[in-house]
């Protein structure tokens, strides 16, 4: 019996399986990322993240940036010439670097390279979606929903049982990924602490209570 192409899309790229088929079948250089030093993505660039959390700086211009964040086996690539694309962790980040001719030869000749051009499309989309609708929220509401998604991501990559915010991740990089400034970051973390709706752990910031934060 015959699947569909979503089908098939559907079963290669469930669970990150795209990722970790692509390191597995493909040789690659090891690379473990600095958390101040960028690492450029050149045009081309297939990179998959093997261990921690990653975050991807789209530079548009000297002031604006979009930021997307990875953890293992998400896929960064970066098939524009003209973009400016910087790489680092926010924690414990190791990539793999794959040589794109060998992979997108490869996946031509065995009929996926449209389901990499389609991940990666999913991928581009659910960013844009994002920032589309962090823009839509309150300076308040954006920082809030940051520091959320940023535990959700650390219980993700580490597998933790609680959700929180990596003990790396200070005010002054929260506030650049929210666009505002570090003291409004530091009033709202403030406010949280003392209602207990955050507490500070050897690991981090544990978040007691997801909807309260939300909701507050």
């Amino acid at each position: 019996m015959s699947i569909s192409f979503l089908d098939t899309h559907s079963l290669i790229t469930a669970d990150k399986n795209f990722g970790q088929y692509l390191v597995k079948r493909f040789s690659h250089k090891k690379k473990r990322l600095d958390r101040y030093k960028s690492f450029q993505v050149n045009y081309g660039d297939i990179i998959v993240v093997s261990h921690g959390i990653a975050v991807k700086e789209n530079i548009v211009s000297k002031d604006t940036s979009y930021y997307d964040f990875y953890t293992t086996s998400g896929i960064i690539f970066n098939p524009n010439k003209d973009d400016n694309i910087v790489l680092r962790s926010i924690k414990e980040a190791r990539i793999n670097i794959l040589d794109s001719k060998k992979v997108m030869d490869s996946l031509e000749s065995d009929g996926l390279l449209q389901h990499f051009f389609l991940d990666q499309l999913s991928e581009e989309l659910t960013g844009i979606k994002k920032q589309f609708n962090d823009q839509n929220l309150s300076g308040v509401e954006r920082v809030k929903a940051f520091i959320v998604y940023m535990a959700e991501l650390n219980k993700l990559a580490f597998n933790t049982k609680k959700l929180i915010i990596p003990k790396r991740m200070n005010n002054v990089e929260i506030a650049n990924f929210c666009n505002c400034s570090r003291g409004y970051v530091s009033e709202i973390m403030n406010d949280l602490r003392k209602k207990n709706l955050i507490v500070l752990d050897d690991e981090g910031w544990i978040i007691t209570d997801v909807e309260g934060i939300l909701k507050h």
